[in-house]
């Protein structure tokens, strides 16, 4: 059984770019990426209430990496990789989700056949929190103002099944969308 679980983003640890370049988007597919620069932050649950293997907080540092805008779409997915697995197949601009880890690695080999001196994969957790938190900042939801008079545990989880297209929420301090989740 697959559970729908979303390809939330996709880092490219390796990318050439122009120094001044801070965005590139991936012809084949179109993700969008853009570059975190690196830096360090108390990882961890800094605001209390988390669950016990957030604990405890402590400093990490992380080198400059590019990660997806947004969620790599079920659009981007069936460009790449033929077809769409996701248990919510709700359009191309909606998150591909119920992937696995071998699908995965499989969408990120094809990336790297298309560009032989880039390496794409999953962000690490670290770099992933770090994204999330806008660079490091101290922030709840992926520094996404929750909307006004929103029930913040509904906003966490946003729509319980099924998605919103990407980039249906506002971004983050770096430009990043849905860090918060997009499908739970």
């Amino acid at each position: 059984m697959r559970i729908p679980v979303p390809l939330l983003l996709l880092a490219a640890a390796t990318l050439a770019a122009p120094v001044r370049a801070e965005t590139w988007r991936e012809p084949t597919t179109g993700i969008e990426f853009v570059r975190v620069p690196g830096g360090c932050y108390a990882m961890g649950d800094t605001f209390g209430g988390g669950d016990h293997n957030e604990l405890p907080v402590h400093e990490v540092c992380v080198s400059s990496f590019w990660i997806g805008r947004f969620e790599v779409t079920q659009g981007a997915w069936e460009k790449l990789m033929g077809g769409n697995p996701s248990a919510y197949a709700r359009g191309e601009s909606h998150p591909v989700d119920s992937v696995n880890q071998a699908d995965i690695e499989q969408f990120a080999r094809r990336l790297e056949i298309i560009h032989e001196t880039r390496r794409f994969r999953l962000p690490t957790e670290a770099e992933w929190e770090y994204a999330c938190r806008g660079g490091g900042r101290q922030v709840k939801f992926g520094g996404e103002p929750p909307p006004a008079g929103a029930n913040t545990a509904e906003y966490a989880n946003r729509h319980g099944e099924g998605s919103t297209p990407v980039g249906s929420f506002p971004p983050n301090a770096l430009g990043l969308h849905d860090m918060s989740g997009n499908l739970w």
